[in-house]
C-alpha cells in the first residue's frame, strides 16, 4: 500500500462511518414517515370511496324528487286515459333516460300499483313500453313500503341484484329502487315516480379506485355482506345463499370491534390498520367519534360500511431496506473505494473528460443541424400556409403550401406578393399598422364567420382563416402567420343551408297539398255525380266540364307543390332514355324555333333508369324552355347524355346524400345571358323568378329539383354571366330491368259481380264519405257510413260486410291502419282498401302502411274506385290503383 493511498484511506474512512450512521438514522425516520404517509393516504382513499357513494345517492335523490314534482306526471295520473298526456310524458321520460345512462328503468305508478308510463333501458337502447305491456306492481315489497312515506321524501329499497321473473338477471345488474310520491294541489298523494338505479358503473369506478389503493377496501351492508371486496367472486354472496361470504365471517374480530374504530382508525397487532366509514341517513348520537357520511334516504339494508384494511407488513415501501441494507452498505463502501481510486487517476480522467466534451460538442452541433432540417421539413409538411414576418413587415420565411394556396408560381414574384399580402392582411385583421401590433403584441384570429378574402392570380377569390401569433427571440420581434383555406367548407355550408331551406318549404307545401286534395275530392266528386244525374242539357254539361277542367288545373298545381315537397306520387318504371330523348327532341323542334339551334349528343351504351317517364320529359322540356327564355336574340341549346361514375370524393363534396356509383348524366347547356352569382343560390326556391309578371310562376326549376331529389338523383347548376348556363342531372342506373307495365280496365261483366256487395265506408270527412257511398250505390252495392275508426269497429262486431274502405288519418284511438290490423284478427276477415291524401310510397317508406294493402289516393274518381274495388274482389288484374 503506497503512502498516498494510505493517506487517502485514513481520510475517507471516518467520513464513510459518519455517512453510514446518518443513513441508518435516515432509514429509521423514513420508515416512520412512510408509514404515516401511507396510512394517511389510505384513510383518504377509504373516505373518498364513501364520499363517492354518498354523492352518487344524493344526485339520484335529487333526480327522483325532480321527476315527482313534474306537472305532467300529476296531469297524467289525474287523466290516465288522455293519450296525448301519456305520450308527452313518455317522450320526456325517454329524453331523461337518454341523458342519464346510470338508470335502467323509469316508471309512473298510480295508487293502485298499476304502471301508467314506463321507460326501460335494454342493451343500451331506451324503449317506451306500450300501454298493453304495462304491469301491476301493487304486490312488490317496495311499493307496499313506499305507500307510507310522506310527500317530498324518497323511499330507497334494498341494494341487491335485479330479479326478472324470479331469476337473477345476467349479466348482474346491482339495483336500487327509489320511489317518491306525486301529490296534487292539496298535497295529497295520487301516485309515485319509481326510478331504478343500475349501480354497475358506480361499482366499477369504486373497484378501479380500490385496486389502486395500498390496502383492501370492503363495502358491506348492515349484516356485513359484500357489495364490493378484493375477491370479486364473493360479492353478492348473500343473493345465492352464501352467508359465509361476509366481513362478519371472514374478519369476525374486526366486525365485533367496528363500534370501537374511531375517526382516526385502529391499528391491530401493530401491523394491520383498519379504517371505518359509516353511511346512513340517521345521524347517531356518537357521530363525532367516527367517520360518518349522511345519506338522503334510509335504505332497508342500512347502515352501510366502507371498511379499509391495510397490512403494513405486506408493504414493500416499508420493509425493503431491512432486507437489502447489507447491499446498500456494500454499495456505499464500493462508492468510497471508487472515489479513492479516482483520486489516483485524476489526470487521466481530466484528459478523458476533455476528449468527451469535444465529442459531445460535435454531437451537439450535428443535433442542431438535424433539428434545423427537421424544422424545415415540418414547416413544409404542415397542411396550412405558414409565414414568419419581422417587425418591418418583411417575410423572412414561408412554406410551399402558402404559395400554392395563393397561386404564387413565378419565382421572382412570391416574396414581393407575400409582402403586399401581409400589409393587406394586417389592415383587415387588426385595423392598425405593423408598428402598433409589435408595440403591444397579442394573438389575433380571423375566423370563418368573417374570413380574409384574397383574389388569387386576380381571378379566383378564396376565403381564409388566419391566426397571427407574436414571437420573441431576445430583442428580435417576429410574428408567425397561419392561413387555412376554408373556401370549399363555406361553399358546402351554403349548400347545406339551401338544402335545409328546401326541406322546410317542402314540409309546408306537402301539408297544404294534402288538405287541398281533400277539398278538391269533395268538389270533383259532387261534379262527377251531378254530371251523371244531369239531363242531356248541353249548356249545363258544358259548364260542368269547364268546372272539371278548372279543378284539374288546381290538381295540377297541387302536383307541382307535391313535386317541390318530394311527396308527389311518381309512376316509377324502367325506361330507355334514348327513346325518351327522341320524344323530347321532337317536342322541342316543334315548340322552339325562334333562332334557336338544338344539338343532341348521345353517349354509347346508355344504361336503363327507373323514373317517372312523363315527369322526366316535363323536366327536360322545362329546362329547355328556360334556356330559350335566356336567349331572346337566339343561340344554341346543347343536350348530352352519357354514363358516368360519381366517386367518393365527389359525393362527399356536395350537400345532398347520394351513394357512390354509376349514374346517367343528362346535361342541358345554353349560350344565354347566364345567372348572376348573387342569385344562383335562389333559383331553386319555389316562387322565385326573374321573369316579368304573368310570364312565370317561379315553380319550374323548383319542380325539376324536387322531382330529381324524389328520384334519388342529384342536380347541379353551373353558370357564368354573359356565357351561359349548364345544368347537370344525375340519375341512378338500373343494370337489370324490364321496360313496361300494363293496367287493367274494368269490364261490364266484371261490374255485375259488385251488385249486392255490402261495403262499410269509414272517413271523418262526411262529404267525401257521402260521395264514395254514391259511387258504390251506382254499381249496385249496399253501403254503410262510419265517421271514426271506433264507430267502424263497433259496426264490424255487430254486422257482416264484404269490404271495408277506410281513410287513414282519423280522430280517436283507431285510425285506418289500426282498423285494417284489427280486421285481420277477425275469424272471417274481409278485404280492406285504405285512402289518403299522401302517396302510398311515402306511407310505406315511413313504416305506416304495409306495401301489399290496396290503396286509393285522394282526390279519386269513380273509375279509380271501381278498379280498386274490383281488384279487392279479385275481379280485375293484379295492377295497383294509384
Amino acid at each position: 500500500m503506497t503512502p498516498i493511498f494510505k493517506k487517502q484511506l485514513m481520510f475517507a474512512l471516518p467520513i464513510f462511518l459518519i455517512i453510514l450512521g446518518l443513513m441508518l438514522a435516515v432509514f429509521e425516520i423514513d420508515q416512520s414517515l412512510r408509514e404515516k404517509t401511507i396510512i394517511h393516504n389510505f384513510k383518504n382513499d377509504t373516505k373518498h370511496i364513501a364520499e363517492h357513494i354518498q354523492n352518487h345517492l344524493v344526485g339520484v335523490n335529487s333526480d327522483v324528487l325532480f321527476l315527482a314534482a313534474q306537472k305532467k306526471a300529476l296531469g297524467t295520473l289525474c287523466y290516465q286515459h288522455e293519450d296525448k298526456l301519456s305520450s308527452g310524458l313518455s317522450a320526456e321520460y325517454l329524453k331523461f333516460m337518454e341523458l342519464n345512462p346510470q338508470y335502467i328503468q323509469l316508471r309512473l305508478i298510480d295508487l293502485m300499483g298499476q304502471e301508467v308510463v314506463r321507460v326501460d333501458r335494454i342493451q343500451d337502447q331506451v324503449i317506451a313500453t306500450p300501454y298493453e305491456a304495462l304491469q301491476d306492481k301493487s304486490g312488490r315489497y317496495y311499493f307496499k313500503e313506499a305507500e307510507h312515506i310522506t310527500p317530498g321524501t324518497v323511499y330507497q329499497s334494498l341494494f341487491d341484484l335485479n330479479i326478472e321473473q324470479g331469476v337473477i338477471e345476467r349479466p348482474f345488474k346491482p339495483t336500487i329502487r327509489f320511489l317518491s310520491p306525486v301529490v296534487d294541489e292539496l298535497n295529497k298523494t295520487v301516485g309515485f315516480v319509481a326510478l331504478n338505479l343500475d349501480a354497475s358503473r358506480l361499482l366499477n369506478e369504486l373497484e378501479i379506485f380500490a385496486k389502486n389503493s395500498k390496502g383492501d377496501v370492503y363495502w358491506v351492508n348492515r349484516n356485513g355482506y359484500y357489495f364490493m371486496s378484493p375477491d370479486e367472486s364473493q360479492n353478492w354472496g348473500f343473493m345465492f345463499g352464501k352467508t359465509a361470504w361476509s366481513l362478519a365471517s371472514e374478519f369476525a374480530d374486526v366486525w365485533r370491534n367496528l363500534p370501537n374504530i374511531d375517526a382516526q382508525g385502529d391499528l391491530l397487532d401493530n401491523s394491520v390498520f383498519y379504517q371505518l366509514e359509516v353511511l346512513n341517513s340517521q345521524t347517531p348520537m356518537s357521530a363525532e367519534q367516527f367517520n360518518y357520511h349522511q345519506l338522503p334516504n334510509q335504505g332497508a339494508d342500512m347502515p352501510w360500511y366502507v371498511v379499509g384494511r391495510l397490512n403494513l407488513n405486506d408493504l414493500p415501501d416499508l420493509v425493503w431496506w431491512q432486507h437489502y441494507w447489507p447491499l446498500v452498505f456494500s454499495a456505499l463502501l464500493a462508492l468510497v473505494l471508487l472515489f479513492l481510486l479516482r483520486l489516483t487517476s485524476r489526470l487521466v480522467t481530466t484528459v478523458s473528460e476533455l476528449s468527451r466534451r469535444e465529442s459531445a460538442l460535435v454531437e451537439s452541433q450535428n443535433a442542431v443541424m438535424q433539428s434545423q432540417t427537421r424544422f424545415k421539413e415540418l414547416f413544409e409538411a404542415v397542411p396550412v400556409g405558414l409565414m414568419i414576418i419581422n417587425q418591418h413587415g418583411q417575410v423572412e420565411s414561408s412554406n410551399q403550401q402558402i404559395k400554392q394556396l395563393l397561386n404564387l408560381s413565378l419565382p421572382s414574384r412570391p416574396d414581393e406578393q407575400l409582402t403586399n399580402l401581409v400589409k393587406e392582411l394586417f389592415k383587415f385583421a387588426l385595423h392598425q399598422t405593423l408598428e402598433d401590433f409589435f408595440a403591444a403584441p397579442k394573438r389575433v384570429e380571423v375566423l370563418r364567420d368573417n374570413p380574409f378574402v384574397c383574389s388569387c392570380d386576380g381571378d379566383i377569390q378564396k376565403f381564409f382563416e388566419v391566426i397571427i401569433d407574436p414571437l420573441s427571440y431576445g430583442q428580435e420581434q417576429l410574428a408567425i402567420v397561419v392561413m387555412r383555406d376554408v373556401t370549399s367548407g363555406l361553399q358546402i355550408e351554403d349548400q347545406l343551408r339551401q338544402s335545409q331551406k328546401m326541406e322546410a318549404i317542402g314540409q309546408l307545401t306537402g301539408g297544404i297539398a294534402h288538405d287541398f286534395n281533400n277539398m278538391l275530392g269533395i268538389v270533383m266528386g259532387n261534379l262527377e255525380l251531378l254530371k251523371l244525374n244531369s239531363e242531356q242539357d248541353e249548356k249545363q254539361l258544358t259548364r260542368i266540364d269547364n268546372m272539371m277542367t278548372a279543378l284539374k288545373n288546381a290538381a295540377s298545381l297541387t302536383q307541382k307543390l307535391l313535386g317541390i315537397s318530394r311527396k308527389k306520387t311518381l309512376k316509377i318504371e324502367t325506361i330507355d332514355v334514348s327513346l325518351l330523348m327522341n320524344e323530347v327532341l321532337e317536342m322541342l323542334h316543334r315548340t322552339i324555333k325562334h333562332r334557336i339551334q338544338i344539338h343532341y349528343q348521345s353517349g354509347s351504351d346508355l344504361p336503363l333508369i327507373r323514373v317517372d317517364a312523363s315527369e322526366l320529359l316535363n323536366a327536360l322540356i322545362n329546362l329547355a324552355v328556360n334556356a330559350k327564355d335566356a336567349m331572346p336574340d337566339g343561340g344554341s341549346i346543347f343536350i348530352k347524355t352519357e354514363r358516368v361514375y360519381l366517386d367518393e370524393a365527389y359525393v362527399n363534396s356536395i350537400a345532398e346524400s347520394i351513394p357512390e356509383g354509376e349514374y346517367l348524366k343528362i346535361e342541358v347547356e345554353d349560350t344565354g345571358s347566364g345567372i348572376p352569382p348573387e342569385i344562383i343560390d335562389k333559383v331553386l326556391e319555389p316562387f322565385y323568378t326573374t321573369k316579368e309578371i304573368g310570364k312565370g310562376t317561379g315553380l319550374g326549376l323548383a319542380m325539376v329539383y324536387g322531382f330529381i331529389k324524389q328520384s334519388n338523383g342529384h342536380m347541379h347548376i353551373y353558370s357564368e354571366v354573359g356565357k351561359g348556363t349548364n345544368i347537370h342531372i344525375y340519375l341512378p342506373v338500373v343494370e337489370d330491368g324490364s321496360l313496361k307495365t300494363l293496367s287493367a280496365t274494368p269490364s261490364t261483366q266484371s261490374l255485375i259481380h259488385l251488385a249486392g256487395k255490402k261495403v262499410l265506408v269509414v272517413d271523418d270527412e262526411i262529404h267525401l264519405a257521402s260521395i264514395l257511398k254514391d259511387y258504390l250505390l251506382l254499381d249496385g252495392m249496399e253501403c254503410d257510413l262510419a265517421f271514426t275508426g271506433d264507430q267502424a269497429w263497433l259496426n264490424l262486431t255487430q254486422k257482416s260486410y264484404d269490404l271495408v274502405i277506410s281513410d287513414i288519418v282519423m280522430p280517436g284511438k283507431i285510425d285506418g291502419i289500426k282498423l285494417a290490423e284489427l280486421i285481420l284478427t277477425l275469424k272471417h276477415p274481409m278485404p280492406v282498401i285504405l285512402c289518403s291524401g299522401f302517396s302510398s310510397d311515402l306511407l310505406v317508406k315511413q313504416h305506416l302502411m304495409n306495401g301489399d294493402i290496396l290503396f286509393i289516393k285522394k282526390p279519386y274518381s269513380r273509375d279509380i274506385v271501381q278498379q280498386t274495388v274490383l281488384k279487392a274482389f279479385k275481379c280485375l288484374g293484379a295492377n295497383h290503383a294509384s
